[in-house]
């Protein structure tokens, strides 16, 4: 089986007291037989 993992960032409005040189991100594993459609 074959497994895609990517990552991805998030570019929110920053409240105040955000903290922007913080990195927000999730690490996202999808399985290769799942179509883009499947993922939604």
């Amino acid at each position: 089986m074959t497994i895609h993992e990517f990552r991805v960032w998030h570019q929110p409005n920053l409240p105040p007291g955000f903290d922007p040189d913080k990195e927000v991100w999730r690490e996202t594993e999808v399985d290769g037989s799942q179509t883009l459609t499947e993922f939604q």
